[in-house]
């Protein structure tokens, strides 16, 4: 087996590692929590559930993640990375951040010879793609920090909770928006969102049934559909569609894991004309269908 390519499906994403990945991590902390322990109402919103430190050393590796299950910050504090990330491709340096973002296509490659100390948490909850966007986070990967010291002791505070007996949800929960609006104030985004795309996020992200069109919210708020479109390429780097369905989709996930309600009544809960049409997005999406997204149960190599 540690020979062997190791390939999880979970929560529609596809991981892939190459042989011998864990055996080959250094662990130096870990913390990781699932739902349930009373933590669900922040485990659903906004949570860094998972995090790590590790070190790697002159041995080569890869990984992939395929439409990425959650957003992934990483600080790299010696070292190098390389991501390829949507087919940019990019090499990240120490005190460097990096996103992954929820979604996305992304693999790490570590050469021959080269060697990496880093910090990793990842975040779940159906907050996480709206204060990505809403930080300006969205389309941002590599983020130079002006005090990467201090954010590596934030980092190792929130996976030091996640390890602790008795964890405090409320706290994890705050500490991780406080991390992530933190990193956001250092991409050199000085510019605030427009009010007009502020509101309009705020109309898209209340209609949780899907009742209306993009071109329902551009009437709405007394603009064009072009003017809409513009507003979300230049601040967002995603169309309104493209946003509109990463939403659908994390809002599909969260009550296929978090409710009991049928497939057919998940599908009209968010506004799919029938269930048929709904399994098959969901498998465009997730690679299989919402009741097998239903069965499955994750295992979670992510040192």
């Amino acid at each position: 087996m540690e020979n062997e390519i190791l390939t999880i499906i979970r929560d529609g994403c596809t991981e892939t590692y190459s042989p011998g990945w864990l055996r080959n991590n250094r662990r130096i902390r870990i913390g990781n929590l699932s739902p349930g322990r009373g933590l669900d109402p922040y485990y659903s919103t906004l949570f860094p559930f998972y995090g790590s430190e590790a070190v790697r050393n002159n041995i080569p590796a890869w990984f992939r993640f395929q439409n990425a299950a959650e957003m992934t910050v990483e600080l790299l504090l010696g070292g190098t990375l390389h991501y390829t990330q949507d087919k940019i491709t990019e090499d990240v340096h120490p005190g460097e951040i990096y996103i992954i973002h929820k979604g996305s296509d992304t693999q790490f490659e570590q050469r021959p010879g080269e060697h990496f100390h880093r910090l990793r948490l990842m975040f779940r909850g159906n907050l996480v793609i709206p204060l990505a966007m809403s930080l300006q986070l969205t389309g941002e990967r590599i983020i130079p920090l002006q005090d990467p010291e201090t954010a590596a002791a934030k980092f190792r505070e929130i996976i030091d909770l996640l390890a602790a007996p008795n964890p405090d949800g409320a706290v994890i929960s705050a500490l991780g928006y406080a991390l992530l609006t933190s990193i956001a104030g250092q991409t050199g985004q000085q510019k605030k969102m427009p009010p007009l795309l502020e509101q309009i996020l705020s109309s898209i992200n209340g209609d949780l049934s899907y009742r209306y069109s993009i071109a329902d919210f551009a009437r709405q708020h007394g603009c064009g559909v072009h003017t809409l479109m513009r507003l979300f390429r230049k601040h967002l780097g995603i169309t309104p569609s493209a946003y509109r369905e990463r939403l659908r989709f994390e809002q599909a996930c969260r009550l296929l894991h978090t409710t009991d309600l049928s497939v057919k009544e998940i599908s009209e809960r968010l506004g799919y004309c029938d269930q048929l049409y709904f399994s098959a997005a969901f498998r465009k999406r997730a690679g299989y269908p919402p009741t097998v997204y239903r069965r499955k149960q994750s295992g979670l190599p992510w040192e």
